[in-house]
């Protein structure tokens, strides 16, 4: 976040850049992957300053733990317009962020895992999580690179389709229930990272 906008260095910024420098030599690096058409209403009643409200808490309770968090809104400049950059441009983003990170958080919503409806959409919920594998496959530095997934819902009974995008042995499946509490699922989160 530090990095948006010019700014003069404080003392607190100063410590936030530390922070963020000791949270990547660590590998705690997360891509925070989500739709978000499923977090931002269409009438803007979930909307908080124009951001899907539930990614960015987690984002930031994470953030505190000392996990440097890559999340879209605090990494790639807001078109107030609400002009997009060439999808080309952003997939260059993405695809760089995802190689900077050492995990995959995925919130896999409804939205997530279906695929847009119209032949010139791209599925970049799908481009993320591809990416992700891509990078263990492509860089040996990154075999350590988990994908995990968070469900908002419980274990499934019968069936559930999303689980055919956890093709990896290392892909972490979190069942979160319905209605999850931040705190809870970050906790979970740092469980399976293995940071206290």
């Amino acid at each position: 976040r530090p990095f948006r906008t010019l700014r003069r260095l404080t003392d607190e910024s100063a410590q936030d850049l530390e922070n963020f420098a000791q949270a990547v030599s660590a590998g705690h690096r997360v891509f925070l992957s989500y739709k978000r058409g499923d977090f931002i209403a269409t009438d803007g009643a979930e909307r908080s300053e124009g951001e899907p409200v539930w990614p960015r808490r987690l984002g930031e309770i994470l953030s505190r733990r000392n996990i440097s968090c890559w999340w879209d809104y605090w990494h790639i400049p807001q078109d107030t317009e609400d002009k997009w950059f060439e999808q080309e441009l952003l997939a260059n983003i993405l695809e760089d962020a995802v190689r900077q990170s050492a995990w995959f958080v995925a919130i896999m919503t409804e939205g997530y895992c279906k695929k847009p409806e119209g032949d010139e959409e791209i599925w970049w919920t799908r481009k993320e999580w591809n990416q992700a594998q891509a990078e263990r496959s492509r860089d040996r530095r990154k075999q350590d690179m988990r994908r995990i997934a968070v469900f908002f819902d419980d274990k499934p009974i019968g069936v559930d389709q999303r689980l055919e995008w956890l093709t990896e042995p290392t892909d972490v499946p979190l069942w979160v229930g319905p209605d999850p509490d931040h705190e809870d699922v970050c906790r979970e989160i740092l469980r399976v990272m293995g940071v206290s």
